[in-house]
């Protein structure tokens, strides 16, 4: 993603053909809300016990 780049919003902005950036930090706060909760229930993300 882009944003985890560091590209700035007004960028992401205009690359994504947003008139107004609150569009384009909804679409980034639900991919990064995706990510985070993919994050926390991956079973590779789990202490395995032996």
């Amino acid at each position: 993603l882009l944003a985890k780049e560091g590209v700035q919003l007004i960028d992401l902005k205009y690359l994504a053909g947003h008139q107004n950036i609150s569009t384009t930090m909804i679409y980034i706060h639900s991919v990064q809300s995706y990510n985070d909760h993919v994050g926390m229930y991956h079973p590779l993300n789990k202490d395995i016990e032996k």
